[in-house]
């Protein structure tokens, strides 16, 4: 009897915690999945991610990595989880990771060159939808000087992103981690993406300083 109304007790409590959790979307603590927004990749060159927890798809090209990272399925219709990826240009080599690096996830960079580190962001709801995918260049430890057009109180670095493509001529933005504003440039010209960052910065007559603290700039390519 008491082996009997233990089991109608699983049955009668479990079961139904059970559904409900089933029955729940699928929300990941590392920005793997954006609910219902736009994504979008901060672009790190010549670092890849510091952890072996990977899928390797070979052959494949750039574009096609963006967008199994971007819905989080792959070219042959498998679900994955990908939270960032480093993109390999010699190799045509696509790693997907679950995880972010520091400051927003918990894996650490690696210089290497010739890799391109992408990591996902979750637009804002009110960014438009043609800047799903859109690329950041993100600089860690630099600092632009130059004139600063606006400066806006934000609690993260997605934040940072959607303020930035409200603004009709922000291209580039510092952003401070530990005192959370960031600095609105205003440019008379859209930089070139072609462009590599020293040509730009030089073309804009900006000057920028290495720093040892948290501090970090973003270029918007539109």
């Amino acid at each position: 009897m008491l082996h009997l109304s233990t089991s109608i007790l699983l049955q009668t409590f479990l079961v139904p915690i059970l559904i409900i959790y089933a029955d729940k979307p699928l929300i990941v603590e590392n920005g793997a999945v954006c609910e219902n927004k736009a994504t979008g990749f901060f672009v790190v060159d010549n670092k890849i991610l510091g952890t072996a927890n990977s899928i390797v798809y070979k052959d494949t090209p750039e574009e096609d990595c963006i967008t199994t990272c971007s819905t989080n399925r792959d070219r042959f219709g498998r679900s994955i989880l990908c939270a960032s990826f480093v993109y390999d240009h010699v190799s045509f080599t696509c790693t997907i990771f679950k995880e972010k690096a520091k400051p927003e996830g918990n894996a650490d960079v690696v210089h290497v060159v010739g890799k391109r580190y992408f990591e996902k962001i979750c637009l804002e709801e009110e960014v438009p939808k043609e800047c799903a995918d859109s690329q950041f260049i993100r600089a860690d430890d630099f600092v632009l000087i130059g004139f600063a057009r606006n400066v806006t109180l934000v609690e993260t670095m997605e934040q940072c992103v959607a303020q930035c493509v409200k603004e009709k001529d922000c291209k580039v933005y510092n952003f401070f981690p530990r005192v959370l504003f960031l600095l609105f440039f205003l440019f008379m010209q859209c930089i070139n993406r072609e462009l590599e960052l020293n040509e730009a910065f030089l073309r804009h007559n900006l000057s920028y300083i290495y720093s040892d603290t948290l501090f970090m700039f973003l270029m918007l390519f539109l």
